[in-house]
């Protein structure tokens, strides 16, 4: 699966490029919203934060990008179905982690890059 984390590093240099470049300056609004609508197939990611304990801590490759669950397999080769709605990620992104909360990702991916978000708002878990 590493090869598909580094076609999707460059997914996401394109994509972000486009915006800005990725010093994260003023343009940080505008950042938020491309990670928000992005693929996240392929994405390297760990739970920062979770309502279940034992997602705490987990790290992995993102296989499988549904409705309500990351598929994320992980560096002993297990493949976990991760709820979104009840944890929040942290997006490894080359140099750059960046927090995403799965309240804001829990619709499908093809609805997810059509809609807006307000960036304002910090959900509870």
């Amino acid at each position: 699966m590493l090869p598909l984390n580094s076609l999707w590093l460059g997914y996401m240099l394109n994509g972000i490029g486009k915006v800005a470049p990725p010093s994260l300056s003023p343009q940080c609004e505008k950042i938020c919203q491309q990670m928000i609508k992005a693929e996240y197939i392929g994405a390297k990611v760990s739970i920062t934060r979770s309502k279940c304990p034992s997602y705490y801590g987990l790290e992995g490759i993102i296989i499988l990008d549904t409705k309500c669950t990351f598929k994320i397999i992980s560096k002993d080769n297990v493949i976990r179905s991760i709820p979104k709605s009840s944890c929040v990620f942290k997006v490894h992104f080359g140099k750059f982690n960046l927090e995403v909360f799965g309240k804001d990702l829990c619709i499908r991916p093809a609805e997810r890059c059509v809609k807006k978000f307000k960036t304002f708002n910090i959900p509870k878990l």
